[in-house]
């Protein structure tokens, strides 16, 4: 869990891991140089169960955190959850038990159901696609994972990391980086598994990044220039809509 200025929401989301009916998990905190008393927050909930490992770094956001994280578990799987969102009480019991039955999967996402940040009013819910097939054929179009759902094994994180430069899209860069490699594969639980914060923040910058990650995966795939239409459909999305958009 990266925590960035987050003493507002943290020990709610938290709470959550702490309600989870599979208790057999340690949570690796990474307080990303907080400027409000998010860590003094974490550090009370950390002397109140020992499961909770808090850390501590300059600001360096949400990828570069992440990836402090990923150095310091202990698991043969590895979850995410941001500091603004909230498991729901079987989530790990469900995604360990898939995971322990289908050997073969190595990322695995589920549901979310969408919450204003704000007024808290819930919004729907976001369903991914199960298949790995699927999630590969619209990776370009879609990111497969919300990241707030994902548990991977251990050993996908041997040689892989988040890229600090791609904020705020290095989730989606990681899977589209990786999704045709030998014996990865990807699924997600069709339901929900956390509740999701939304937020009007979303950039031009964002848009551009996105571009930015799909002209490089494509690049590298030898798909460039003759699929350039994906790098160039985020910046049209940004002319023709709002970019202050409603969903986080």
């Amino acid at each position: 869990m990266p925590a960035y200025n987050a003493a507002m929401t943290v020990r709610a989301s938290v709470q959550t891991l702490l309600m989870q009916t599979f208790s057999d998990w340690e949570a690796v905190i990474v307080d990303d140089g907080s400027k409000d008393n998010t860590l003094e927050v974490l550090q009370e909930i950390e002397r109140m169960d020992s499961r909770v490992r808090v850390i501590t770094q300059s600001n360096q956001r949400q990828a570069a955190a992440r990836n402090t994280g990923i150095a310091q578990a202990h698991g043969r799987y590895i979850a995410f959850l941001d500091a603004d969102d909230f498991g729901v009480p079987a989530r790990f019991a469900k995604q360990v038990a898939f995971l322990d039955r289908h050997n073969d999967v190595t990322v695995l996402g589920g549901g979310r159901i969408d919450f204003d940040a704000v007024t808290g009013a819930e919004l729907g819910v976001l369903l991914h696609p199960e298949d790995h097939d699927i999630l590969c054929s619209r990776i370009y179009t879609e990111c497969p994972f919300t990241t707030s759902t994902v548990m991977a094994r251990a050993e996908f994180f041997q040689f892989r990391r988040f890229d600090p430069a791609m904020p705020p899209c290095e989730d989606h860069d990681l899977w589209i980086r990786s999704y045709g490699d030998d014996g990865v594969r990807y699924h997600n639980l069709y339901e929900p598994l956390v509740r999701y914060a939304c937020r009007k923040y979303i950039s031009w910058k964002h848009y551009w990044q996105i571009s930015r990650m799909y002209k490089r995966a494509l690049k590298k795939e030898g798909r460039w220039p003759l699929h350039a239409w994906y790098a160039l459909r985020p910046l049209i999305a940004a002319v023709r809509f709002n970019p202050l958009c409603r969903r986080g």
